[in-house]
């Protein structure tokens, strides 16, 4: 998992409140999407403005969008029915099944726009932790997580090689007892990846990441 924070994008909405699944644009909100109504990003991208955009485009609206031939080449993200995207237009970098959740869009937002992307959403955390390598045991702390690594804060240095054992609770679900491989190592900060993880754990930690997103 690694350090560096996305920098913010702004996404333009050209569909529906009933296109999303319940939270989600909360949910990108919160992730650092700056999401706008599809005049103001138009507006917005005349400025010259320095954040990047992209578009989320019901397929129903489709012939709403600018076309390339008139300048406008941003790329688009399409929202479809149960047959799936129709359209060929160039711009379009993926598409997601209307009642869209935040796992897939995030995942179609990052493949876009980043250059290192995220599969999953990462969220920050202040979790106390617990490491064990063979017979030695240290203190240290989650300082963001989602269901595939963290980044860690610890007492001790991490060593770059080998898996540590990780220890930690999480709120409504008890102890997470997961295998994790150090990623990149900066003294005492590391980013984990988790592996082996149990169908449990991953589903804990996939629901307090979703909690902490579309808490009102």
């Amino acid at each position: 998992m690694d350090q560096r924070e996305s920098p913010r994008a702004t996404v333009a909405i050209h569909a529906p409140a009933r296109a999303f699944a319940p939270g989600t644009r909360i949910a990108l909100a919160r992730l650092g999407y700056h999401l706008v109504n599809a005049g103001a990003a138009a507006q917005r991208s005349g400025e010259g403005s320095e954040r990047r955009i992209i578009r989320i485009v019901d397929d129903r609206e489709l012939e709403s969008v600018p076309l390339e031939g008139s300048g406008d080449g941003i790329p688009l993200i399409l929202l479809t029915g149960q047959r799936g995207p129709l359209a060929t237009d160039p711009r379009v970098v993926g598409a997601v099944r209307r009642r869209a959740g935040v796992n897939d869009l995030f995942a179609l937002l990052q493949r876009a726009l980043e250059r290192w992307p995220r599969s999953v959403p990462r969220i920050p955390a202040a979790l106390p932790a617990r490491c064990t390598r063979g017979n030695h045991g240290w203190a240290a702390a989650i300082r963001s997580l989602s269901e595939k690594g963290c980044l860690l804060l610890s007492t001790e240095r991490v060593e770059p090689d080998g898996r540590i054992d990780l220890c930690f609770a999480l709120p409504r679900s008890g102890l997470m007892q997961l295998r994790a491989e150090p990623c990149h190592v900066d003294g005492k900060r590391a980013g984990l990846a988790f592996r082996d993880t149990s169908a449990r754990s991953r589903s804990a930690i996939a629901e307090y990441v979703s909690s902490w997103l579309t808490a009102p």
